[in-house]
């Protein structure tokens, strides 16, 4: 029983990333992109897809890319030349639409990843990845409340990390190595 719900689950997050790449055949490329052109990186996000954020965080320093979580006490301001992504399956949540709309003005730009094609976000970013996973809201027994949209944006955060480290030349071994000593 509990091999088929596990396959049953892995199939459907297989089909929303055939979806998303049908739909976005270069998204993983573009994004990479976006990340080498930017002075640094912000990521944002709350509850799980803020967990989804702060991985990505992670690898993205791993491979030696400047970045930072919103709302953390010793992120600095973001500002010109710096990408500010958010990760958010409504793309309506309140604190982020907030810090969005103060970031804008201070000449970051803005990426979206997100489930909703009708996020307010989604007019003010520069680059829009729509994880398409309509369910993310339905009462879905085997992914409940969102998670098919938080398993399918870390797998896909996870091949822009794939991309940058290839661009980059950054092995696994380099990758450890700027892994953190203090945990």
């Amino acid at each position: 029983m509990a091999m088929r719900i596990t396959a049953h689950i892995l199939a459907s997050i297989s089909q929303i990333l055939d979806d998303l790449e049908h739909h976005s055949p270069n998204s993983v490329e573009q994004f990479a992109s976006q990340i080498l052109q930017a002075r640094r990186v912000f990521l944002l996000g709350v509850g799980r897809s803020g967990l989804v954020a702060k991985a990505f965080a992670m690898h993205l320093v791993h491979l030696g890319i400047t970045a930072y979580i919103g709302g953390e006490t010793t992120t600095p301001r973001a500002g010109g030349g710096d990408l500010v992504i958010v990760v958010s399956a409504s793309g309506s949540t309140a604190s982020i639409l907030a810090i969005a709309a103060r970031i804008g003005g201070d000449g970051a730009e803005l990426a979206l990843i997100t489930a909703s094609g009708t996020a307010p976000l989604r007019s003010g970013a520069k680059l829009f990845v729509l994880i398409p996973c309509p369910q993310f809201c339905a009462d879905n027994r085997l992914l409940p409340l969102g998670s098919s949209f938080e398993l399918s944006a870390f797998i896909y955060l996870e091949s822009i990390i794939a991309q940058l480290a290839d661009r980059l030349a950054v092995s696994p071994e380099a990758m450890r190595l700027r892994h953190s000593n203090l945990e």
